[in-house]
């Protein structure tokens, strides 16, 4: 049935809306070569080299355009998922981005201009005549001036020739919001989380970035337990990219992994996510799948997964945290008064059974066994 219909479901980063997208019919045929993100659909076309023209003529005739890049998210996204499912690391490939001479400047394929942020992820490089056409660099997530097509006459044809993306509007099929809720904010996160830079909001959860604190893997999951979270759960490739974004560009960390929640499991012969939901995504870095290392790190550099030994290694990690907002509260009614449970100490490793509560909701230190 995914054949016939690419359904994806996603969850709008703007609120907590469920939605259901499909790509249009007309690249139905296409889909071992199509991904939906960010309510697009974009075509890997890993498989027709093309000059500019030809590239945007056939993604044209299908009803899109060049894959035109205008957040760091899509950047990060076409760059993995270039290297991860496709291989292709620096073989340069178009996007659609193009000189125009009316503008003096870059105009993206739909008519937009060039945003200062966005000319930042050029090359340092000197333009030669004629490069009027972008293409993109995986392994670097950057972009760099090409020759949109080549004189046949002075050089061979293959000179311009590279594979190319395209970018189409997907189709809403389903949404299903929660009732009364808007858009999440880090208000809604737990209340004991100080609202700082490295508290965060994406799609339908909460997340904590640890970056200025190291523990070993069970100590960091015991530390976002205490706030009533566990380490992230890394499932879709959208979270993916969004952890990788934040740790690489907002907060510069590029140093060592950080702990995600990840671990072996002996019980069901392989690695599964704290919360015991089966592993969906498999990003693990090629040389780095030991089972003699149970515990699971992410590399904020190339956006890999490396396992590593759980209780000798300290790292950063990221905590998740489900909001804290009723699905039939009202936006406008008061919030009813929260107990506030005090902060404890504890030298327990609970490991996955996690903490057990008194009545009040406040946590033990005792294991949940």
């Amino acid at each position: 049935m995914w054949l016939q219909f690419l359904l994806v479901s996603c969850l709008s980063v703007l609120g907590l809306a469920a939605s259901t997208y499909r790509c249009p019919a007309s690249v139905l045929g296409h889909s071992k070569y199509v991904k939906v993100f960010e309510q697009n659909c974009y075509e890997f076309v890993v498989h027709k080299p093309s000059n500019f023209s030809d590239a945007q003529n056939y993604c044209k005739e299908y009803g899109g355009n060049l894959a035109m890049i205008k957040n760091t998210y899509i950047n990060n996204f076409i760059g993995n998922t270039l290297e991860k499912t496709y291989n292709i690391h620096n073989q340069s490939v178009w996007i659609g981005l193009q000189y125009s001479p009316q503008h003096q400047s870059f105009i993206w394929m739909d008519g937009s201009e060039l945003s200062t942020s966005q000319n930042q992820q050029f090359l340092k490089q000197t333009p030669k005549e004629n490069q009027n056409c972008v293409s993109y660099i995986p392994n670097k997530k950057l972009w760099r001036n090409s020759v949109c097509e080549t004189n046949l006459l002075l050089e061979p044809r293959e000179y311009s020739r590279k594979i190319f993306i395209c970018q189409y509007q997907a189709i809403l099929v389903n949404s299903t919001a929660l009732p009364n809720r808007g858009k999440l904010t880090v208000d809604d996160c737990p209340r004991n989380i100080s609202r700082d830079r490295y508290l965060q909001v994406y799609g339908t959860k909460c997340y904590l970035f640890h970056v200025n604190d190291v523990k070993t893997f069970h100590k960091a999951d015991a530390e976002c337990q205490l706030f009533g979270g566990r380490l992230v759960t890394v499932d879709s490739e959208d979270v993916d990219t969004y952890i990788q974004n934040e740790l690489y560009n907002k907060y510069g960390y590029l140093k060592i992994p950080v702990w995600i929640g990840l671990r072996y499991s002996s019980v069901h012969g392989t690695f599964v996510w704290l919360d015991g939901s089966r592993r969906q995504l498999s990003n693990f870095r090629y040389d780095s799948h030991k089972l003699s290392e149970k515990c699971v790190g992410f590399s904020a550099y190339d956006g890999k997964w490396l396992t590593l030994k759980c209780a000798s290694i300290l790292l950063p990690y990221v905590c998740e945290f489900e909001p804290q907002i009723s699905a039939t509260e009202s936006p406008t009614k008061p919030p009813s008064k929260a107990t506030t449970c005090p902060s404890i100490t504890c030298e327990l490793l609970c490991g996955m059974e996690g903490y057990k509560k008194d009545p009040n909701g406040c946590l033990k230190c005792e294991c949940d066994l």
